[in-house]
């Protein structure tokens, strides 16, 4: 839907879709997960607040928009696998800003991730380069 829409701010798209699911789903959780909601909104903590904002709204907000745009201008299957990026950028950001460790399966799966991105996106290209010169030698 995003790549058909010609001429459309996907930032203030995703602003405007983003807005009201939140509430019923928050009404849901608070009644559904907990004996005593009231409880629960009164005794979060600001950090919790601050890291439910960033994650539901700023974090969103713009990974949607910068998706938006890359699908707007490349095709969906040379964009798509970049999506293998996010559990390894989750991974970083909570080593970098709530100083989590990373545990060496956690390092070994991020980049085994890593690797398969490469092969993806540059796979066509490296094996020219591998094979170019192998071929060049059987030709000189």
């Amino acid at each position: 839907m995003m790549k058909r829409m010609q001429g459309v701010n996907l930032f203030h798209f995703i602003i405007w879709v983003s807005l009201i699911p939140p509430l019923p789903l928050l009404a849901l959780s608070l009644f559904m997960e907990t004996s005593n909601p009231v409880e629960v909104l009164l005794s979060t903590s600001m950090k919790t607040w601050g890291a439910l904002a960033y994650v539901s709204y700023i974090s969103t907000l713009l990974a949607f928009a910068l998706w938006g745009a890359l699908l707007k201008n490349y095709s969906a299957a040379s964009v798509t696998p970049f999506a293998l990026l996010i559990p390894v950028v989750g991974m970083l950001t909570s080593n970098i800003m709530l100083n989590e460790s990373l545990e060496t399966s956690e390092i070994v799966g991020a980049l085994m991730i890593m690797s398969g991105l490469v092969v993806c996106v540059l796979g066509k290209r490296l094996l020219a380069l591998l094979v170019a010169p192998s071929s060049q030698k059987t030709l000189g």
